[in-house]
């Protein structure tokens, strides 16, 4: 595995690097970071999908795309609009596998977020109580195991997979 430092913004320079077997595509930003809504469209929606595009055309036949829980393209809300829309355009890209995963509050170490880090409380304390379950914050590196997973049954079998992975199919994953 060779890793390699690029700018999103020049498919150009990096097109012909996107190969191999599987793209996990997990690139995302906050509406904060990103600075406004059209910067994170480039960020999480136009960067994703051109590496999806390269890499199809490369000759790799599995996604495996992280997108958000709610995601939709119809959604009067811009950030699972947004999702909703990568959705839709990595499924006309022809994967012979596409996996996508929507992820409850995602858990990531040293996070500096702190709407992030009291919604991980706030659901942790609603969990305890039985509500929300199926919104239990995820770490990160739990999501990666499952996305690995989804990616090698994949593999494994003789017709094409295309599946939205739910929060509670991805802790199905897990065992």
């Amino acid at each position: 595995m060779k890793a390699h430092v690029i700018d999103f913004t020049e498919p150009g320079n990096w097109a012909a690097q996107m190969r191999g077997d599987v793209l996990f595509a997990c690139l995302g930003s906050t509406l904060k970071d990103a600075g406004s809504q059209d910067a994170q469209w480039r960020i999480d929606y136009q960067a994703t999908l051109d590496s999806a595009i390269a890499a199809r055309r490369n000759g790799t036949h599995t996604l495996v795309l992280m997108s958000a829980a709610g995601a939709d393209a119809k959604s009067r809300f811009f950030y699972p609009r947004m999702k909703g829309a990568l959705e839709q355009a990595v499924t006309e890209l022809d994967f012979r596998h596409l996996l996508i995963f929507r992820p409850p509050l995602l858990l990531r170490p040293n996070s500096n977020r702190p709407v992030e880090i009291w919604s991980a409380r706030i659901l942790r304390g609603l969990n305890a109580l039985g509500l929300l379950r199926s919104q239990q914050p995820l770490p990160v590196g739990q999501l990666a195991q499952a996305m690995l997973t989804a990616a090698l049954d994949a593999a494994a079998r003789d017709k094409p997979v295309h599946r939205i992975f739910a929060p509670s199919d991805i802790r199905g994953l897990l065992g």
